[in-house]
């Protein structure tokens, strides 16, 4: 009967230690994010994200593509438009809207949600936002512009 003890127990330590020696490996996931210009107007975004600014130019009918790779904790966010905690956008230095992630609107292009999913390939998803004439529209005249 002791032996059966034994042998349980050394089982179960057996078994434990064998779930323990698996070696966790980060995969990488990469995120690639095209914003597209059509709104009839060149536009600007000034992001922000930890302390810093960013300023990006996306003429009309032009694009700009941006891709991040993330592993387990880690974001190196602090160059892409999609992941800033808030930004301004200017048409034509006419119009601005400014965004953050907590502002509901489906122009906000910070919220992923509004993001288009294009596809997954491996571990790479791909993504887009479409600037148009209704972003233009939904931002406010910039009075220090008109004046």
């Amino acid at each position: 009967m002791k032996q059966k003890t034994l042998l349980m127990m050394f089982s179960i330590i057996g078994i434990f230690s064998s779930m323990s020696c698996h070696k966790i490996v980060d995969e990488k996931e990469v995120h690639h994010h095209t914003f597209v210009n059509q709104s009839g107007y060149n536009i600007r975004i000034l992001k922000y994200y930890n302390n810093l600014y960013k300023d990006f130019v996306i003429n009309n009918n032009e694009g700009l593509s941006q891709w991040i790779e993330l592993t387990m904790g880690d974001q190196s966010d602090d160059v892409l438009i999609a992941y800033g905690d808030s930004a301004i956008i200017f048409f034509n230095d006419e119009r601005s809207a400014k965004y953050n992630l907590l502002k509901e609107s489906k122009f906000n292009f910070l919220i992923p949600s509004n993001h288009e999913f294009i596809y997954r390939e491996g571990n790479e998803s791909y993504f887009k936002y479409t600037f148009t004439v209704d972003d233009y529209n939904a931002a406010t005249i910039d009075k220090m512009t008109t004046q």
